[in-house]
């Protein structure tokens, strides 16, 4: 099965151009660390009513927005900017700007703008001569509450050198490009917030740049909800990240992403995609209902997702390829259309306590010389195999340990037809209730009861010999089941065997089922209607 195709990403445009003509200048400065979750003026600042809602600079008898901001500028203490609800007591207080608002510079408070006391809100926008909507750069310091920031030919907000800004209920939409973009070591702090409708990514990160999102929703965006590049880093908790163009999240170079009780859904390539040497890390978060897959992994890029379900994709629910790694601690890959997870080239998987349910292929798939190792895992009603190494003794190492497999199409584990090490355990004589058989010297054998020999019930591990050799104990088998055995040497193991049961009727039955060792079509196991004809040709 060869890997999937890859669309390329949309390179992001640069950061500014060089003619933005600037219709304000705020100086805000080094103030405070942290912004005020109260909206009141710090103590030798000022609240700052605007009255009107026009655009200049200078309206006689009035305050605009731009002058308000103007005269906070002037003042090194913090201050409060808020509007006068008798603007619009019933409908959107709509403010529209001619060009761009920018604060740069290294002096001044840490203000706040706070839309918060309108009715129906506060809505700037920004026209579509503007190449950003709202740039800060310096190290200046705003906080922006209950507005609506709106348009911008290539960005609505861009935040550059180590410029802050903190969003409390604001909206960014419907941009010419990012809805946020972040450069050089600026940051960005998010609560309650909506990204959405952007031409190309809700929030886009470069340089060295930071953003923290929580109870925050980034949808529709034409590419992405969010985009990593360089040495970026994000954080989101609790967000959601939905029906997003190509990638509800992508990150790329050596970009890194934590994802905390987050929900990734409806992305058309991929719900999480991580190339270069990425990495991201998802913890109680669901992947779900993408079109393609649900999550991507090539290049060198790291992909950990803990207590996280990826489940309903379209595709495949993982795809790793290059020299990707990937971490499953009690993940849950479930009911993907396709594979739900395959690897190549170079690649590795550690699964632990992790569950792979409902696949329409193998629960897990490794080509290649890729790599794996699943320990306290379960495996259910996958197609196919619970997991499936095809390529033998040229393949990579794929250990096996303490997992359970049941109801699954085929075989628990299938290693292919080249398959010759290690080698299956295999029962040699039978002297009353004790079986002895041959594995590997000093293999590690895993033993297993169930009816069917699909090895749905875990019993204990014991060691071979130094010839290979070890005993079961029939007495151990309960009426009507079997015991099956896989053998693991270096970090690999071999596939199941059947090495004892309680009558020869019930062991013939389990090596002929659908699940039983000599299986090599998928379909639903029959506990019922054992002994089948083998398929022609097999």
């Amino acid at each position: 099965m060869p890997a999937m195709f890859r669309v390329p990403r949309t390179l992001p445009t640069p950061w500014f151009g060089g003619g933005l003509v600037l219709a304000t200048l705020i100086a805000l400065g080094a103030g405070t660390q942290r912004p005020r979750s109260a909206p009141q003026a710090a103590p030798g600042g000022r609240r700052i009513v605007v009255t009107s809602l026009s655009a200049a600079t200078d309206e006689p008898g009035r305050i605009t927005l731009p002058a308000a901001m103007a005269r906070a500028a002037g003042d090194p203490a913090d201050n409060l900017i808020e509007f006068d609800p008798a603007l619009s007591p019933t409908a959107e207080m709509v403010i529209r700007l001619n060009g761009p608002l920018a604060l740069d510079g290294q002096d001044g408070g840490h203000d706040r703008i706070d839309g918060g006391g309108a009715a129906a809100g506060v809505v700037i926008e920004f026209s579509a001569q503007a190449e950003a909507g709202l740039v800060i750069g310096g190290n200046r310091k705003l906080t922006l509450a209950g507005l609506v920031l709106k348009g911008g030919r290539q960005r609505t907000l861009l935040l550059k050198d180590e410029a802050q800004i903190v969003l409390e209920d604001v909206a960014i939409r419907e941009s010419g490009g990012p809805g946020a973009a972040l450069f050089g070591k600026s940051r960005l702090t998010a609560a309650r917030c909506s990204l959405s409708a952007n031409r190309t990514h809700g929030l886009e990160l470069h340089g060295q740049s930071a953003a923290t999102l929580t109870d925050s929703d980034l949808h529709a965006n034409v590419q992405s909800g969010a985009a990593g590049f360089d040495e970026s880093t994000a954080t989101f908790s609790d967000c959601r990240l939905v029906n997003n163009g190509e990638w509800n999240v992508v990150l790329s170079h050596n970009a890194q992403a934590e994802l905390s009780g987050c929900l990734l859904q409806q992305g058309r390539f991929a719900g999480l995609d991580v190339s270069d040497s990425a990495q991201a890390r998802c913890r109680d978060c669901r992947i779900e209902d993408g079109r393609r897959f649900g999550a991507f992994a090539t290049g060198s890029s790291t992909l950990e997702l803990t207590r996280t379900s990826v489940r309903r994709n379209g595709g495949r629910g993982i795809e790793a390829q290059d020299r990707a790694r990937l971490t499953l601690d009690e993940a849950r890959i479930e009911d993907n259309r396709d594979y739900g997870v395959i690897l190549f080239g170079q690649t590795a998987v550690k699964a632990v306590r992790s569950t792979f349910t409902g696949n329409g292929a193998h629960g897990a798939s490794l080509r290649g010389p890729a790599s794996g190792v699943f320990l306290q895992c379960g495996f259910s009603r996958n197609r196919y195999s619970g997991v499936g190494c095809l390529d033998g003794r040229d393949g990579g190492r794929v250990k096996v340990s303490a997992c359970t497999f049941t109801r699954n199409g085929m075989r628990p584990i299938y290693r292919g037809p080249l398959h010759i090490d290690p080698l299956v355990p295999t029962p040699l004589a039978v002297n009353g209730r004790r079986v002895e058989c041959l594995a590997d010297p000093n293999a590690v054998i895993e033993l297993y009861l169930d009816r069917i020999g699909e090895a749905s019930r875990y019993l204990r591990a014991v060691r071979a010999d130094g010839r290979g050799r070890f005993q079961v104990d029939g007495s151990e088998v309960p009426a009507g089941w079997v015991m099956t055995a896989s053998a693991t040497v270096h970090e690999a193991t071999s596939e199941f065997n059947v090495v004892a049961g309680t009558a020869e009727d019930v062991v013939l039955g389990a090596l002929l089922g659908r699940t039983g060792v000599f299986s090599d079509d998928g379909g639903e196991p029959d506990a019922e209607s054992l002994v089948r004809r083998w398929r022609p040709g097999t």
